[in-house]
C-alpha cells in the first residue's frame, strides 16, 4: 500500500484488503461466522475468549471491523487522525492529538491492546478507560455505520448541484456548507488552485497567527501556506490547517475571513471552464472512489452486524 496517502483514503484502501481476507466471518453458512457469532452470544469480554486470542483471522476480522468503525468518524477527511499507512503487515496511524498507535496484522499483543484502548477513549464522548473488546462494542459500531450511512445521504443531493451548473456550484459553497462539502470541493480543486488557495488566504489573517501542524509542532502560518506546492501530502496538510480555521468557533474573526475569501476565490476559480470542468470532474470521481465506495462498506457491515447483534 502506497505511504502519504490523505488518512481517509488510506483507511478505505486498508479496510477494504482486509475485508476480502475475512469474508467468512460475513458468511452465515461458514464456521468462523458460527464462531464469532458463539464467541459475542456467550463472553462479555471478546479478547477473554481463546477462541479469539488463538485464532489469527478472527483477530484480524476485529481489526477490520474497529478500522471500518473509526473510517469516517470527525467526516469524510478523517479529521481524527493526522496520518495512515498500511504495509500489508503492520498499521502505524497517528490521532490528532498526536498520539501515535502501531499494532500488526492477526496478531494481538501489548500494541493492539494499546490502540484498543485510546480507540474507545477517542470515539466515546467521555473516556472509558476499558483495556479490553468488550461485546458491546459491536453495538457501538454498528452505530457508527449507520450514522455515516446518514451523512452521505445527505451528501449526494448537495453533490447534485455541484455538479450542475456554475450557478448552482456557488450557490452551495457560498451557502453554511458543513466541514464534508467543503473538503470534497476544495480537494477536487485542479493542485495548482488549491495551492494558490492557501496563499490568497495567508495575507488576510493576521501575521503572528501560530497552528498546530499535523506532527504536533507549532509554527507560524507563515511557513505552511506563504509558498506554492504540488505535493499532494503537503497540500493535504495544509487543507487540514485550513479546515480548522474554517470551522474553528473559538476565533471568529479568522473564521469569517477564512470563509469570506475562500467564497471570493472559489467565484474567481470557476469563472474559467477549464478550471470548473476539472473541478466537476475531479468531485464525480471523489463521488465514486469515496462516497459510493463508503456506502457500499457500511451498508455491507451494518447488515452483517445487524444479524449478530439484533437476531
Amino acid at each position: 500500500m502506497k505511504y502519504n496517502l490523505p488518512p481517509g483514503i488510506a483507511i478505505l484502501q486498508s479496510v477494504a484488503n482486509k475485508l476480502d481476507c475475512v469474508q467468512s466471518f460475513l458468511m452465515k453458512d461458514n464456521d468462523d461466522y458460527r464462531i464469532l457469532k458463539d464467541v459475542l452470544g456467550e463472553s462479555s469480554i471478546i479478547d477473554h475468549d481463546k477462541r479469539f486470542l488463538e485464532n489469527d483471522a478472527f483477530i484480524t476480522y476485529m481489526q477490520m471491523l474497529l478500522l471500518a468503525g473509526m473510517s469516517m468518524f470527525g467526516g469524510v477527511s478523517l479529521s481524527c487522525l493526522n496520518s495512515f499507512s498500511d504495509d500489508g503487515d503492520d498499521v502505524l496511524l497517528t490521532w490528532d492529538s498526536g498520539f501515535s498507535d502501531r499494532f500488526s496484522w492477526g496478531i494481538y499483543d501489548d500494541s493492539m491492546m494499546k490502540f484498543i484502548s485510546y480507540y474507545q477513549d477517542r470515539l466515546s464522548s467521555k473516556p472509558q478507560h476499558k483495556k479490553h473488546l468488550p461485546v458491546d462494542i459491536m453495538v457501538g459500531i454498528r452505530g457508527f455505520f449507520s450514522t455515516y450511512l446518514d451523512i452521505l445521504g445527505s451528501l449526494d443531493s448537495k453533490i447534485l448541484a455541484l455538479l450542475s451548473d456554475k450557478k448552482s456550484f456557488i450557490k452551495m459553497v457560498c451557502s453554511d456548507v458543513n466541514k464534508d462539502i467543503l473538503f470534497l470541493v476544495i480537494s477536487s480543486l485542479p493542485t495548482q488552485q488549491l495551492s494558490r488557495l492557501f496563499m490568497f488566504i495567508y495575507p488576510f489573517l493576521p501575521t503572528d497567527l501560530t497552528v498546530t501542524s499535523p506532527d504536533g509542532r507549532s509554527m507560524a502560518l507563515r511557513a505552511m501556506f506563504d509558498s506554492p506546492s504540488s505535493d499532494f501530502s503537503f497540500l493535504g496538510e495544509k487543507m487540514k490547517l485550513y479546515l480548522d480555521l474554517y470551522f474553528n468557533p473559538q476565533f471568529p474573526d479568522i473564521q469569517r475571513i477564512t470563509k469570506e475569501k475562500t467564497k471570493e476565490f472559489l467565484h474567481t476559480v470557476i469563472q474559467n471552464d477549464h478550471d470548473f470542468g476539472m473541478t466537476q470532474n475531479n468531485i464525480k470521481s471523489v463521488k465514486e472512489s469515496q462516497i459510493d465506495v463508503r456506502k457500499t462498506l457500511y451498508s455491507t457491515l451494518k447488515k452483517h452486524l445487524d444479524e449478530l447483534v439484533y437476531v
